[in-house]
């Protein structure tokens, strides 16, 4: 659970509530927006949103009237800030919430129709774990965004870690080829059928064949 206490210790309560604000005067980042218009019509579907962080997907299926959405984070800060959200908007009874590491705590979760993780992937250096479990709890979709194949990309997250090196901070994010987690998801049963690009991130939607 190493990698989890780092992401817990980085992704602190002055992070939440810089997102909380930003959340609420612009509403979900490219990455989110991205994910909802692919995701279409969510009504009476079940989700788990693993890394919700401040729950930009989270509210966002739960307002086109998805049925529940169980949470995974592993910031403490976020699920707080994410839970208090949650209550502006009045959608705390369609809500479960849990900390953690979901690679590990995913086998006592319910199954969901749909798995959705926005920028999570970057954040787990044992990716192929990540996806295997997201593929067990996953019975019709998983949508996923992860920084895309350009040489600008893989320079933003070494110069991330490098800041971090100097900081002597544990976090450190990861550059997984687009092709291995297609590969990932394809030998558990799942085939992408959306993608969509942005200078920094690729959003893909794959599905149970």
């Amino acid at each position: 659970m190493a990698c989890c206490a780092a992401a817990d210790d980085f992704f602190s309560t002055t992070h939440a509530k810089r997102d909380l604000s930003w959340y609420r005067r612009f509403g979900p980042l490219p990455t989110a927006r991205k994910i909802l218009h692919a995701l279409g019509e969510v009504q009476d579907r079940t989700f788990i949103d693993v890394g919700a962080g401040i729950g930009a997907v989270t509210h966002g299926v739960l307002l086109l009237d998805a049925k529940h959405v169980t949470v995974v984070d592993a910031s403490h800060a976020y699920l707080q800030t994410l839970l208090e959200e949650a209550r502006r908007q009045g959608y705390t009874e369609r809500i479960n919430t849990y900390h953690g590491d979901f690679a590990e705590i995913a086998p006592a979760l319910p199954k969901a129709d749909v798995i959705t993780m926005d920028r999570v992937v970057c954040c787990y250096g044992n990716v192929t774990g990540l996806l295997n479990q997201a593929c067990t709890r996953a019975t019709w979709r998983i949508c996923l965004s992860f920084p895309r194949r350009a040489w600008w990309s893989q320079a933003a997250i070494w110069s991330f870690n490098l800041i971090q090196r100097v900081r002597q901070h544990a976090f450190r994010v990861y550059y997984h080829a687009p092709e291995y987690i297609d590969q990932c998801l394809v030998d558990n049963g799942f085939v992408p059928v959306k993608s969509d690009k942005s200078i920094l991130w690729s959003v893909r939607l794959y599905e149970r064949r």
